[in-house]
């Protein structure tokens, strides 16, 4: 459903990461994740950044 940067990038939101702590850490930049995040926004149709998180957590717990 998600790629592995996608992924990557939704764990580190869950941890209260902002865009450019993620981008540092990944290596990509800012507007990546930016682009990326209002994908997986699209995905999960989540209104926004905080819609996605809840959306994601659930999405975790139900897979795990």
């Amino acid at each position: 459903f998600f790629s592995e940067l996608e992924e990557s990038i939704a764990d580190f939101l869950l941890l209260g990461k902002k865009y450019s702590q993620i981008a540092e850490e990944i290596g990509v930049s800012d507007s990546t994740i930016k682009r990326s995040v209002q994908k997986m926004c699209e995905k999960l149709q989540a209104k926004n950044k905080a819609d996605f998180i809840e959306k994601y957590k659930i999405l975790k717990i139900k897979n795990s």
